[in-house]
């Protein structure tokens, strides 16, 4: 059976359901808007049970021939503007939503037959009650008042008010005070830590009636918590994007308190994440900042525990609400950088007696032996002695350990200038023979050299002197002199007399002018020019020389072979002169 108004659906309904396929059909969906009375809320709906039914709004656009109207004019009257699209999308779900004579409030139209529309309108009712409810009001360091005023609307109204307590998260709410009724409230009782959030709820009552009381006013006053901010865009210095490891890291900001009460004291957190999301955190508490005041948060860290590579910087204020204040989304601020990681091994150096041997070099019985350790990052200062291991191996291959509690070790640790650390070693060795001098250090970012230090040298008690051999030989313009000594100590007596194939002495060179002797193999920093006791220069030619050295009591000192030894005749030696 048919339904009302010429619809298919059964009596009694709210829901009117018509085909559009023939245009009589259609001229009932349009005399059935026609008795909806003015005022009403009217959903407007396609329907088809499957994709093979179609609506055919092609054919509405012609009806306005017969009829002199059609489905799209009437919708449009009410407000449609999107209905007469059907014409070309074709049989696609379509909602309508309108008050008669008012307007439209909704209109949604799919793309496709498959798409899915949502078309939501909130229609009021009349009942016989209801609420309205505040956001939450707060936060509030004290609680002081609450005043309000609801106008009934008829002697059958009853209105009253309900305050709750929430938390600092706004989720435990706890019923303060039920249905007040009185004009004003002292909330000066409620604890502002315990709940430093009140929320409202007016309830309005008419079961007669239905008709709303009005509310004219509420107001709650409280002391509002006070409220910083970390503000760069004021004042803010940071060291350096990319710093080497081992600098230290410095940052400074502005923070303000944009609020009218006091802070007792300022928390500062800094936290900084590497590229493994390893966490350096660094907290400290600042003085009280005044209403309105600013202050500059400043840090330094060193970045020697930092990992190389990117890293991020986070400063915040008032970390972990330590003191409750209005906001904390403006407590931050973020910052990138790089660490430089220190990957450049030290550099070794080291002097026996001020000068630099060979391995199996001959050496003094009682040498100082003095080691530099030079590093390139001056931040991170050569300062530890545990960064230089010595050890020198006897003769007989027994190994010992000198440690910087041992007298004979002087350690200077590298200064802020120069990042140099310098070890003096005055060893005692006994025994004639080869020793073995080891050396291992490191640079304190763990950068060590290659190859571990290790020299030969040889120690001979006994005092002796070998040829003094001239380098170069022949020359032209100056020769210096070579020589081996053994022993502890110079001799007294040391000289070279120059002569003539005669025999006559054309020059004697003194050990004052020669300079300091050295124990082991040395060429002499003095360089003879060839010239005569009376300063005119020699003729080329071949001359003979000889070595003269005695000790403090007069007696020459014994000889000390070498490989030159085959080149000289009688002590004498041959020296070549060539312009």
């Amino acid at each position: 059976a048919g339904g009302l108004y010429g619809s298919v659906n059964p009596s009694g309904s709210y829901v009117f359901a018509f085909p559009t396929n023939t245009e009589s059909e259609r001229d009932l969906v349009m005399k059935f808007v026609d008795t909806i009375p003015d005022g009403s809320w009217v959903w407007a709906f396609t329907v088809l049970q499957d994709s093979m039914q179609d609506y055919h709004p092609e054919l509405w656009a012609a009806d306005s021939i017969n009829l002199g109207r059609n489905i799209f004019s009437v919708l449009e009257a009410q407000g449609a503007e999107q209905v007469r699209q059907l014409e070309n999308l074709g049989s696609v779900p379509y909602t309508f939503v309108f008050r008669k004579g008012m307007g439209k409030l909704a209109e949604d139209i799919a793309p496709d037959q498959q798409s899915t529309i949502y078309t939501e309108v909130f229609i009021p009712v009349k009942s016989s009650s209801g609420t309205i409810a505040t956001r939450p009001i707060g936060p509030a360091s004290a609680w002081q008042q609450l005043s309000w005023l609801g106008i009934n609307a008829d002697s059958t109204d009853a209105d009253t008010l309900d305050v709750y307590g929430l938390d600092a998260t706004k989720t435990d709410t706890t019923l303060l005070f039920g249905d007040v009724g009185t004009p004003v409230l002292d909330l000066s009782g409620v604890d502002a830590d315990q709940y430093p959030y009140l929320l409202l709820r007016y309830k309005l009552d008419d079961p007669d009636e239905r008709t709303a009381a009005d509310l004219d006013y509420w107001q709650v006053t409280y002391a509002p918590l006070p409220e910083m901010a970390l503000d760069a865009s004021v004042y803010f210095e940071f060291y350096r994007d990319t710093i080497q490891q081992g600098d230290t890291l410095r940052v400074a900001a502005m923070v303000e308190n944009i609020s009218p009460r006091d802070f007792d004291s300022v928390l500062v957190s800094l936290r900084i994440t590497d590229r493994y999301n390893g966490v350096t955190t660094q907290t400290w508490r600042q003085g009280p900042l005044a209403a309105g005041a600013r202050d500059t948060v400043r840090f330094s860290l060193p970045t020697s525990g930092l990992t190389a590579g990117p890293n991020q910087l986070v400063v915040e204020v008032n970390p972990n609400d330590d003191q409750p204040e209005l906001f904390h989304g403006n407590n931050f601020g973020l910052k990138d950088f790089y660490v430089r990681a220190d990957d450049q091994n030290p550099v070794l150096d080291v002097f026996f007696d001020g000068v630099r041997i060979l391995d199996g070099d001959l050496v003094s019985a009682t040498p100082e032996i003095r080691i530099e350790l030079d590093d390139e990052n001056t931040f991170f200062l050569l300062d530890d002695t545990a960064l230089i291991k010595l050890s020198i191996v006897d003769p007989s291959g027994v190994e010992r350990r000198y440690y910087f509690d041992n007298p004979a070790v002087v350690f200077e640790p590298a200064q802020d200038t120069m990042n140099m650390a310098k070890v003096t070693l005055r060893p005692t060795l006994p025994e004639d023979g080869v020793y073995a001098l080891r050396v291992d250090v490191q640079d304190k970012a763990g950068n060590a050299p290659r190859l571990r230090y290790k020299i030969h040298f040889k120690v001979v008690h006994e005092q002796m002197i070998s040829r003094v051999v001239p380098y170069p030989n022949p020359f032209s313009t100056r020769v210096r002199f070579a020589y081996t000594l053994t022993g502890s100590e110079a001799p007294d007596v040391f000289k070279i007399q120059i002569m003539t194939l005669s025999g006559q002495v054309v020059r004697e060179i003194t050990q004052d002018e020669i300079g300091p002797l050295r124990i082991g193999r040395h060429l002499t920093d003095y360089a003879w020019d060839g010239r005569d006791e009376y300063g005119d220069l020699l003729a080329n030619g071949v001359y003979l020389y000889r070595l003269i050295v005695k000790d403090g009591d007069g007696r020459a000192i014994k000889h000390y072979k070498t490989s030159a030894d085959p080149y000289f005749a009688k002590s004498f030696g041959k020296l070549v002169i060539m312009r």
